[in-house]
């Protein structure tokens, strides 16, 4: 009887309602199917061929991934060897929020299923360094739980600028300042 392919998946909550990142590494295929949410995230590992709602993808170790709310879409790893990727969900109203769009009704939508961004992946790779830092089951502190929600953040605003369909504003100086009294609080503590 054959072995099993590997298969591992690895949940972790997010600072904010809405958000977890999963980190998986697997050799299975994946047949269609879709999420909710906004998916984005890294291939570490190995590589992809997929279906996706702009026509079949390829995607290699290095490269960010990225499916929006109900984009249908599979997975097949290449040459049948296991691949590792993370990937953080989010809500599309946590994406509206997290972007301050005025409506997550609007339709944002992520461009491409591969992205090769390399700001964005040293962004995407920072944040779930850190995300997946304690334990399972550790508390983490209200510190890091905010640093956490600011990366996010960050991320969130990068790939929506870079990568979505919609322009965001750009930050005022009043947000500007509002985001260093933050940055400023968080230190102090």
């Amino acid at each position: 009887m054959p072995a099993a392919p590997i298969h591992t998946c690895t949940l972790h909550p997010g600072p904010v309602a809405g958000v977890h990142a999963v980190q998986m590494h697997s050799a299975r295929a994946f047949g269609k199917h879709w999420h909710d949410g906004f998916g984005f995230g890294l291939m570490d590992e190995g590589g992809q061929v997929s279906a996706s709602g702009r026509g079949q993808v390829l995607a290699l170790a290095g490269q960010i991934i990225t499916t929006n709310p109900g984009e249908i879409h599979d997975g097949v790893p290449l040459q049948q060897h296991a691949r590792r990727w993370r990937m953080v969900m989010l809500a599309p109203g946590t994406l509206a929020d997290m972007v301050e769009q005025s409506s997550p009704q609007a339709a944002l939508e992520l461009t491409r299923p591969v992205l090769d961004d390399p700001l964005l992946h040293a962004g995407i790779s920072h944040l779930l360094r850190h995300w997946a830092e304690p334990a399972p089951g550790a508390v983490r502190s209200r510190q890091a739980e905010l640093e956490a929600e600011e990366r996010l953040t960050q991320v969130c605003g990068l790939l929506v600028q870079r990568h979505g369909n919609r322009t965001l504003p750009a930050l005022t100086d009043a947000r500007h300042a509002a985001l260093d009294r933050v940055r400023e609080c968080l230190l102090d503590q």
